[in-house]
């Protein structure tokens, strides 16, 4: 029986020792630093488009003009469009379908008996390239086409997910909320449903013009979309949001539109919408001389690793020259189709390599100030590793969300204390010995609002904290 307990606690410790990264550089670095990078690749600005309504050209036309491939409307094959991961591996602009499964009178429109519909079978295939679905109400009905009752608006949103679960091969979950025809009435029956977030054009919404991401982002809120038709100035929308994401400071930009093909509707000409994307991968992919400072994705994708960002608390020890970041993934939700981050490592020294466990994905640069460290961690079922961690509550900030001034306890002895403020590029603001078991007075009133780590070290161990100044 003692030898069975040993066997089972040894598994458990093992599974916990696993939920790390070690990272080996090419020489001693008392002084790397490790943060989370604001932007999935460390992008300067997040871009999400959106094709409503499930037309078949979402597949036909922007699939193919996106990924690569042949687009049927004028039988010309397109090159893929992309940007990179920061590491030198391509990916492509992919986008997200908003997805009604019947019409108003209760036909499913997708099993190829509509000519202008996605069939399921289509959709599954941009699920399975990296494309996000929304829930867009069951049949779009909404307070434009008819009256609507308290019970009208809760089936509209409660029948659509099981339809795309069991009509399509990857048993699709949406959770995510696009209000059909700018209906507000639709946020309170959405919320009581327990959507991540919710998005709409009009009403009470935040990110108008772009939405700035440099602090927590409240889901709470309905996220603004960009109606962009090709007969109003929506087309320069995105040069504006592009030129602000600039020195630090980052945007998401949310869009949509109908159709794309060269039926005249609420939407876009097919060569207009072409001429329109191959400048955004020109400029800001990296395609041709682009800047490779665009992350094109879902707006699902871009909502998961903002909520990565917030809940993913990890520590970082350091051994002569192997960094070790070990994470705690207790705060982290359920509901995310992806599991991933990006890290800044702040160093000298090279990355000789990383070991990280063996369903887990990992890119990096190995050179470079502040290197990219790239992490998909699967479908992992993570176990909370805060009892592997050494000290993790050494230190204690308040108030976390401060305006001039944060106070700071240590609350072990800690020999040597040195510490320093970061903001999450790596670039440090002060650097002074602390006193051990003192409460430390810092005056921060110059700094600008954002996210700022505060680490202290001691004896080559390094324990952080972040708090967020805001004004």
């Amino acid at each position: 029986m003692r030898l069975l307990l040993a066997l089972i606690l040894s598994l458990f410790l093992s599974q916990l020792n696993a939920q790390k990264i070690s990272i080996l550089l090419t020489s001693p670095a008392p002084d790397a630093f490790v943060s989370v990078a604001p932007l999935k690749y460390n992008k300067d600005f997040a871009y999400s488009f959106t094709w409503d309504d499930a037309y078949d050209d979402a597949y036909t036309c922007a699939f193919h003009l996106l990924n690569g491939g042949r687009v049927p409307l004028n039988d010309v094959l397109y090159s893929q469009l992309f940007y990179t991961d920061g590491c030198g591996n391509k990916i492509p602009f992919r986008g997200g379908i908003a997805w009604n499964s019947d019409n108003t009178i209760g036909i499913d429109v997708h099993t190829g008996n509509v000519s202008d519909r996605m069939t399921w079978k289509q959709l599954d295939t941009l699920y399975s390239n990296g494309w996000d679905v929304f829930n867009h109400s069951f049949s779009h009905k909404s307070d434009a086409t008819q009256v609507m009752t308290p019970t009208d608006y809760k089936n509209e949103i409660t029948l659509n997910p099981p339809a795309l679960r069991q009509n399509t091969v990857a048993k699709i979950e949406t959770p995510m909320f696009v209000i059909p025809f700018g209906d507000t009435n639709y946020v309170n029956y959405a919320r009581n449903q327990s959507y991540n977030a919710v998005f709409n054009q009009s009403g009470d919404v935040i990110g108008y013009g772009g939405l700035n991401i440099d602090k927590d982002i409240d889901f709470s809120k309905v996220i603004h979309r960009q109606l962009l038709e090709e007969s109003l100035t929506s087309l320069h929308f995105f040069d504006s949001v592009a030129l602000r994401s600039q020195k630090g400071v980052h945007y998401w930009y949310n869009e949509f539109t109908h159709r794309i093909d060269d039926v005249t509707s609420t939407g876009f000409n097919f060569y207009i919408v072409n001429n329109y994307f191959n400048k955004i991968a020109n400029t800001n992919g990296a395609v041709g001389n682009g800047k490779d400072n665009i992350w094109m994705a879902p707006l699902q994708e871009v909502a998961e690793y903002l909520t990565m960002r917030k809940n993913l608390a990890f520590q970082t020890k350091i051994n002569a020259s192997v960094v070790e970041v070990n994470f705690d993934f207790s705060k982290v939700p359920s509901w995310f189709r992806r599991n991933s981050v990006t890290l800044l490592l702040t160093n000298t020294a090279n990355i000789a390599s990383i070991d990280f466990p063996k369903n887990w994905a990992v890119t990096y640069q190995t050179r470079g100030t502040n290197k990219i460290i790239n992490i998909d961690f699967g479908n992992t079922t993570f176990v909370t590793a805060t009892q592997n961690i050494e000290n993790i509550s050494v230190l204690k900030i308040f108030p976390s969300i401060a305006d001039d001034e944060i106070k700071i306890e240590t609350l072990f002895d800690l020999p040597d204390a040195q510490f320093k403020i970061s903001d999450v590029f790596g670039r440090t603001f002060s650097g002074y010995p602390i006193k051990n078991g003192s409460t430390l007075k810092l005056d921060v009133s110059n700094f600008s609002t954002g996210y700022y780590i505060f680490s202290l070290t001691s004896q080559n161990k390094i324990y952080s904290e972040r708090f967020v100044i805001v004004r």
